[in-house]
């Protein structure tokens, strides 16, 4: 869908003009935020003006965009635990004070609420006067709550698996004992990682529910959005019939 649109000379509608493959969020939020525009300064748009075509093309944008953020919360959430559990040292030490924690920590889910925050820009052009621009919006939130909800299940169950499956205790002393004597290492290394891989095993667990936690804060913020705008005009018409 292009940005550019004409009107009508009878009515002032606002109609789209060519079309344009939306390749990332930020050509589907500037769409969505153009023709809310459009449609408050004339008439509500029809809906077939938006076709199937532009609903799957918003559909799987907001579904990579989900995929995206969960892909940096997914790699980051065990290194967050595994330093919060002074497993691996932060800025040369495995100590982290208060500030240490923090810093970690808002690096691993910055940029997913950061993310949530800007998709949310969208939850004020959320009102029922908007045909088109609502539609958009739908398709939008549609395709990213379905690929963060995938993205969650999929990390959950393999974080799972890598700690009920891949790390298991008699696993983990089968490499040790391949890397003795096979690979000739001395025992005091091998006995080091195997001990060091019992306990990082665990952040796993800890990391899988972080993520669920994360992905749910992910559809929070745009949903609140969303919902404020809804009130708000929902209050707006009840002072409007007294």
């Amino acid at each position: 869908m292009s940005g550019e649109s004409r009107s009508r000379d009878s009515g002032g509608i606002y109609l789209p003009g060519g079309q344009q493959k939306v390749k990332n969020l930020f050509d589907a939020i500037s769409e969505i935020e153009f023709f809310a525009a459009a449609e408050a300064s004339g008439e509500p748009i029809n809906r077939g003006f938006f076709t199937t075509k532009q609903k799957i093309e918003f559909s799987e944008v907001g579904f990579k965009a989900s995929l995206v953020s969960g892909l940096v919360v997914a790699l980051l959430s065990p290194i967050m635990i595994a330093v919060f559990e002074k497993l691996i040292p932060v800025f040369g030490s495995y100590e982290p004070n208060v500030v240490d924690k923090l810093y970690v920590f808002l690096l691993t889910i910055g940029f997913t609420v950061g993310y949530a925050f800007f998709i949310a820009r969208v939850g004020k052009c959320y009102s029922k006067q908007y045909n088109i621009t609502k539609t958009m919006i739908n398709w939008l939130i549609g395709g990213l709550f379905t690929g963060a909800l995938i993205k969650m299940f999929f990390v959950f169950i393999l974080f799972h698996f890598i700690y009920f499956v891949v790390l298991t205790p008699e696993r983990l002393y089968q490499w040790a004992l391949y890397a003795v004597r096979t690979l000739h290492l001395s025992n005091v290394t091998v006995s080091s990682a195997y001990q060091w891989m019992l306990e990082f095993r665990g952040v796993f667990l800890t990391a899988a529910w972080f993520v669920v936690a994360t992905t749910l804060l992910f559809i929070l913020i745009p949903t609140v959005s969303i919902l404020k705008t809804w009130l708000r005009e929902k209050r707006q018409n009840r002072v409007e019939d007294l």
